[in-house]
């Protein structure tokens, strides 16, 4: 399919339009509209975008800046409002499948969309990294083999697991960075989004265009319409996420254009905020031996929006979420291990938790491990209902899809602390099931008026089964649609967005 062809037609209003039709056939389970909204007398709109990844939105740089747009015009656009500010709230991750863009990830493209090695789902090798996924970057290494090569003499000390990494930078500056920047000028919005890159820099050093630049850019390059390349400043790479704002706040640095449509356009000129993940999971460690974040306050925040006096954001994505520790710990920004209780201690009260959960979302954990989706609540509702914490609002949007034989789930939510009214969970966590539910997970059990919005799961709970046979029935379909299940739900997580309006805090 041509996206980046469809990518190029100029967009139009409105949930029905057109050119974002063969996006939405792709996605394939999604709903046309948000599927839970919470309108109220709030200052600030926030949306949390469910977005269900597919290296296929990579084609090109204008597919991927196509399919995100299109997210804007079904979920956001036609729920603005006038007298509101609004932020639009992405996962965790939502740039890693830009290293698939163009001719040189073209292999690994039609690597993802076959079933796994062997059909069975989630293959891991001795050190616990998925095959499938491993085998796509490796393709994708081979299209990025002359900058891999240039980047290797001047970091020769670099862990490998992370080199290809930092050989797209270019590519993530263009393709991700760029992407959400823009579209945030373009319609005057506040917006976050996650990717796994490290710092950068402009030249126009004919050497380092050699090397460096894309060669599906040479076009623009011939014509003098691009002039230079994003390079890496030195080996470090992290989970980062990113908040760009509606208007510039910096000029454009070394020689770099501030205009939206330049080839070499800068998209730090409306970056607000950065943060820097840590503590890492496992996976990020072993597969990808990511650099972990700082506790300074530049990493931690408070980050504040002077158009949005009172609230004062911090980032948690995911692991940092569910990391408390001792509650009399003397110096909670000593370690990560307590992250949560950092960010409070440095007024943080809205907690950005962008997330790309590594796994089933309605099912058990490996070897007899708790529900999923209930231990979940030790994150987003344990930040509302803690009485040693004081955040008073959550906003978690989940990634979905397979990504080649890592499967992504989970049910986005927006969370308010001290919110009267009807409650709701977590699918499957409807209930504590005594003598298979850890007691830790009591608190996070049953219905919690805190959810101001909730993505529905691709299934409902059965009511009028037993609590075990309900989860059953979840599981089933959970596993059925990871890769290589060859089921007829392979891959059918469900893309939509919610949306609720905060009042300032306290």
């Amino acid at each position: 399919m041509a996206l980046a062809a469809l990518a190029r037609t100029a967009p139009v209003p409105g949930s029905a339009s057109e050119p974002c039709r063969p996006f939405h056939e792709l996605a394939g389970n999604r709903t046309a509209a948000p599927s839970d909204m919470a309108p109220g007398p709030g200052a600030l709109r926030v949306f949390a975008i469910q977005y269900k990844q597919l290296v296929d939105y990579a084609e090109s740089y204008e597919s991927f800046a196509r399919k995100i747009e299109c997210l804007l015009i079904d979920y956001v656009l036609p729920y603005r409002h006038p007298r509101k500010v609004e932020l639009v709230v992405f996962n965790e991750d939502i740039g890693l499948a830009t290293l698939a863009t163009g001719s040189r990830g073209a292999a690994a493209r039609a690597w993802a969309r076959q079933p796994v090695p062997g059909n069975t789902p989630a293959t891991y090798n001795a050190g616990g990294v998925p095959i499938g996924a491993a085998v796509a970057l490796g393709l994708v290494a081979e299209g990025y083999a002359k900058q891999l090569a240039a980047y290797r003499a001047r970091f020769p000390d670099q862990d490998p697991r992370k080199a290809l990494l930092t050989a797209a930078t270019d590519t993530f500056v263009r393709g991700f960075m760029a992407t959400f920047s823009r579209l945030a000028r373009k319609y005057g919005l506040y917006v976050v989004a996650g990717n796994n890159q490290g710092n950068f820099s402009f030249s126009t050093d004919p050497a380092d265009v050699a090397v460096f630049s894309d060669p599906d850019l040479a076009e623009a390059y011939d014509s003098g319409n691009a002039t230079g390349v994003w390079v890496a400043d030195d080996a470090r790479v992290w989970n980062q996420a990113f908040m760009f704002g509606p208007r510039s706040v910096r000029p454009p640095r070394e020689g770099a254009s501030a205009d939206p449509a330049s080839h070499d356009y800068d998209p730090r000129t409306n970056l607000l905020f950065a943060n820097k993940k840590t503590p890492l999971t496992q996976l990020e460690k072993d597969f990808l031996a990511l650099d972990e974040g700082g506790m300074g306050r530049a990493n931690t925040g408070p980050f504040e929006i002077a158009e949005l006096r009172g609230f004062r954001f911090g980032f948690a994505i995911s692991l940092p979420a569910f990391k408390y520790g001792d509650e009399d710990v003397t110096d909670p920004c000593a370690s990560s291990e307590t992250w949560m209780r950092c960010l409070d201690h440095r007024g943080v009260n809205t907690v950005i938790q962008p997330e790309a959960n590594p796994g089933p979302w309605a099912r058990y954990g490996a070897d007899g491990g708790n529900w999923q989706a209930l231990t979940w609540g030790a994150s987003t509702i344990r930040a509302v209902t803690d009485p040693t914490v004081g955040f008073d609002y959550v906003i978690c949007p989940h990634m979905v899809g397979n990504l080649v034989d890592i499967p992504f789930d989970g049910q986005s939510a927006i969370m308010m602390r001290d919110r009267s009214g009807a409650g709701r969970h977590y699918v499957g966590a409807g209930h504590f099931i005594a003598g298979i539910d850890s007691a830790w997970t009591r608190p996070y059990a049953g219905n919690h008026a805190e959810f101001l919005a909730l993505a529905p799961w691709v299934l409902a709970d059965d009511p009028t089964l037993p609590p075990a046979d309900n989860r059953a029935r979840l599981q089933a379909r959970a596993e059925a649609m990871q890769a290589g299940s060859l089921s007829e739900h392979q891959n059918g997580y469900l893309e939509t967005a919610i949306w609720a309006d905060l009042r300032r805090p306290r």
